[in-house]
């Protein structure tokens, strides 16, 4: 049978967002909002409404119950050991109720690292003996299935992991050498990230969403989630959207903005090496505000 092409067509699909970021950083306040944003544009209601129809599922041992002063959002809790079929039974039955919209997952980190995780249950298996290489096949086929009920779930999801971190020795004005950690990548199976829609990797210092894997439209980084910013990016995602384009002046203005907020203006004057931002062509622009946004995740340090 010989192939007919056809226009491809944007089918609507529930979105998928993942948050990692350093303790600290805002990721379950975040993941909140954002989700609120989305439940406000889905059921054209108001804030406090929208909380109604968002599930939180904790596995932080009830620090996800801290945020009940915003909204009156439904809670439930993963208790240790961290066994990803606990997750995968708890999604099936949230799937069949039509008052949820939206599911928080925080953290999807303790289904890999934490006590009853895919890592630990590795470890005693290799205990047991056996090939080291080869024990990993169950909990590969325990973690991708998981991450498929995640990711099939017919649920809006957001969920949010930690950050790796990595500590180098920095030298501070007084001339010593202090250690600092620094979050690099979110703590799961390598790669894992980029089977969701969105990535926000989020600052510590700042709490702003920088965009690590998006749509067309989003902005390389949003300042500290609000609502607003759900309702904004849920639009985009759900319409045709399409890649606007910006001026000159709009870069140069989120440049100084996002160099404001991390107190990293003198890092922006040496990349502009004596000239001004108003004498860079829009490539030029770009180029630093990349730089710019690879320094922020580079600095997220963790006290």
């Amino acid at each position: 049978m010989p192939i007919v092409l056809q226009s491809a067509v944007k089918i609507l699909k529930p979105i998928k967002v993942m948050s990692y970021g350093p303790t600290y950083s805002g990721k379950t306040l975040s993941s909140l909002y954002l989700a609120v944003g989305a439940v406000m544009n889905i059921r054209k209601c108001t804030e406090a409404e929208a909380y109604k129809h968002i599930v939180l599922i904790d596995t932080e041992f009830g620090r996800g119950a801290l945020y009940n002063k915003i909204g009156l959002y439904n809670y439930l809790k993963i208790d240790p050991p961290y066994f990803t079929e606990k997750l995968v039974t708890m999604l099936a039955e949230l799937n069949t109720m039509e008052q949820v919209d939206v599911i928080i997952i925080d953290s999807i980190t303790h289904f890999w690292v934490k006590e009853g995780g895919i890592l630990d249950q590795k470890a005693m298996k290799d205990k047991l003996g056996g090939n080291s290489y080869t024990n990993w096949q169950d909990f590969t086929t325990k973690f991708n299935k998981m991450i498929d009920s995640i990711l099939s779930s017919p649920k809006h999801i957001f969920v949010t992991a930690r950050a790796k971190t990595d500590t180098a020795l920095i030298t501070g004005e007084n001339g010593k050498a202090t250690p600092k950690s620094y979050g690099l990548k979110p703590e799961l199976r390598d790669n894992v990230e980029y089977d969701f829609d969105i990535v926000f990797n989020i600052d510590k210092i700042s709490h702003n969403l920088i965009v690590d894997k998006g749509i067309p439209g989003l902005k390389p980084v949003y300042e500290m989630a609000t609502p607003k910013t759900g309702q904004e990016i849920f639009d985009l995602f759900t319409a045709d959207a399409t890649l606007p384009t910006r001026s000159k002046v709009e870069i140069a203005n989120s440049l100084r903005q996002i160099a404001k907020t991390n107190d990293m203006i003198p890092f922006v004057q040496l990349e502009l090496r004596g000239r001004k931002l108003e004498d860079l062509n829009e490539d030029e622009l770009k180029s630093i505000e990349a730089i710019l946004l690879n320094n922020i995740k580079k600095m997220q340090v963790k006290n």
